[in-house]
């Protein structure tokens, strides 16, 4: 077969014209770092790149959850310190009111100070984190502008209607931020102890003994349900933390995943480019030694 100068100069075009492709993707990938642009360049790598970024989409969700989920929970286990505190210092002032050698002017101060404790306990259940109540039994979501503050509530649900704030922290795993009262039992913790608080100051002030001793019984009960309350909190942080280290771990694991399957191998992006930029001026180096022909060769004298 004979070899004409055109099919010569058709190969040498679609030899460059292949060899322009590699290079403008070498060139691409070394820009972008990426080893592919659109979908068609590489379908299966761009399943498993979206598949892997969606795995990392739900990772990143859970731990977004978990932190808001830890911020609430914190806030929630310094005002329950905080009234277990006030709790003791009121049982404490009971018992002393329980003596025989007060006079009625030492009740009238004790009755004083449980009457301020009932007050900052009643503000600690009004505690907001980010305008929410956080002991809100009804609704967790109840806030300062649509609601009624849980001590004003008397924390007034019941176990069956206590609204539980779950937030998904991985796949099928969930934890309820909020802590409401109702956790050990159909009724109301924070609420018994606000009201064992109240019980022992009116007992005090009335100064009748048999009611003094009957309200400090009730708050010595209550006082192991509210530190529970705050053993449950605890278990709730720790598994937290837990989950987040894992999901931390996990998501390294997704990211070096992402890199390997859709980044371009750098080094050898730039050996390959460096090649083919070779090549290519080889190619047209050889073209312009076999194919010399231009238009001035048509021309007739």
């Amino acid at each position: 077969m004979r070899v004409t100068a055109t099919m010569l100069a058709n190969s040498l075009i679609a030899n460059l014209d292949a060899g322009q492709a590699r290079l403008q993707q070498l060139q691409e990938e070394a820009a972008t770092g990426q080893r592919f642009q659109y979908p068609a360049d590489n379908p299966e790598a761009v399943t498993a790149t979206m598949n892997l970024n969606q795995a990392l989409a739900d990772i990143r969700r859970y731990l977004s959850n978990i932190t808001a989920a830890q911020n609430f929970l914190n806030t929630t286990a310094g005002a329950l310190q905080q009234m277990t505190t006030n709790l003791n210092r009121a049982l404490a002032l009971g018992i002393q009111a329980q003596s025989g050698t007060n006079s009625p002017q030492d009740l009238s101060a004790i009755g004083e100070q449980l009457q301020q404790l009932s007050t900052e306990i009643a503000t600690i259940l009004n505690t907001q984190y980010q305008g929410v109540y956080i002991f809100a039994a009804a609704n967790p979501q109840t806030t300062v502008a649509t609601g009624s503050p849980p001590a004003d509530q008397n924390l007034a649900a019941s176990a069956a209607t206590a609204v539980k704030d779950t937030l998904p922290i991985g796949h099928q795993a969930s934890v309820t931020e909020n802590i409401n009262g109702y956790e050990l039992g159909g009724t109301s913790v924070l609420a018994a102890a606000l009201n064992a608080v109240e019980s022992l100051q009116q007992a005090v002030v009335s100064g009748n003994p048999s009611s003094i001793t009957t309200a400090v019984s009730s708050l010595q009960a209550i006082i192991p349900e509210v530190t529970e309350e705050s053993t449950i909190v605890g278990a709730r942080l720790e598994r937290l933390t837990a989950q987040a280290s894992r999901l931390g771990t996990l998501k390294t694991d997704l990211e070096q995943s992402v890199a390997t399957v859709s980044g371009a191998n750098m080094a050898r992006v730039t050996t390959n480019l460096a090649l083919e930029e070779q090549a290519l001026k080889a190619a047209l180096e050889s073209g312009a030694q076999v194919l010399p022909l231009s238009l001035l060769n048509f021309i007739q004298p």
